[in-house]
């Protein structure tokens, strides 16, 4: 091969066989895929340095299906503006109905349990929380699920990492509100209403555009998801690393 490259990559689901992050089978060829691909590169006959560019089976969600939405600024909070833009922040959904009496202890649960079902770390980067309000925005609900979000990110709070919110529903600018003037949460937040997302995707957050205050976001998705992936889904997606 002329010009001969300098090294080869390998990302997606296979990389975390061939880079032995997984060893479990899922239901497809990856595996087997990997398997061939190592023994290929132990005899030689991929005759070149291998380079883990560390990213593995998340590196196919990036832009494997994308499209853009504007939001108004009216009801969504941005604490300081040149914290944007943002790219490639991961999503972390809420599987919690929001729409009776809030725990907080509930909601704090459920963001431990989505970044853990995400393999989302928030000690290494920005995460967006992803929820459905719904209900009246009554200031005592809105209250209890500000502080079951205080303290589900915890993590995120401490490490200094902007809280990022992103529901569907009108109660942004309020939720914002009360995470920094009664719950004293010094971080810059960014509580974008009216946006449906799901796990797996990313979001871009862009600059807020002037006069109009609009938002522009690049939601980033698998082509093959949905809001109700099963179990088995999931697990295929989310290779352990």
């Amino acid at each position: 091969m002329s010009p001969a490259p300098d090294v080869v990559a390998f990302s997606g689901g296979v990389s975390e066989y061939v880079f032995e992050r997984e060893t479990e089978t899922h239901g497809d060829l990856g595996k087997a895929l990997a398997h061939h691909l190592h023994h290929a590169l132990t005899d030689k006959r991929i005759p070149y340095p291998v380079y883990d560019p560390g990213q593995g089976i998340r590196a196919t969600v990036v832009g494997a299906s994308q499209f853009s939405v504007q939001v108004s600024g009216n009801t969504i909070m941005v604490s300081d503006q040149s914290v944007l833009p943002l790219r490639n922040v991961p999503v972390a959904t809420m599987r919690l109905a929001l729409d009776d009496d809030v725990d907080p202890a509930r909601v704090a649960a459920e963001i431990t349990n989505a970044l853990t079902r995400n393999d989302i770390d928030v000690a290494n980067g920005d995460v967006a929380l992803a929820f459905r309000w719904q209900g009246l925005p009554l200031h005592a609900r809105l209250h209890r699920l500000a502080d079951g979000i205080r303290q589900g990110l915890k993590g995120t709070i401490v490490n200094g990492h902007p809280v990022i919110l992103m529901m569907e529903g009108d109660a942004g600018k309020t939720i914002g509100g009360i995470l920094r003037n009664e719950f004293a949460v010094d971080n810059e937040i960014i509580s974008i209403d009216g946006v449906q997302l799901k796990d797996l995707d990313y979001v871009d957050i862009g600059e807020i555009i002037q006069p109009t205050e609009v938002v522009p976001l690049v939601i980033k998705s698998l082509l093959f998801s949905s809001p109700d992936m099963t179990a088995a889904a999931l697990a295929t997606a989310h290779l352990a690393s």
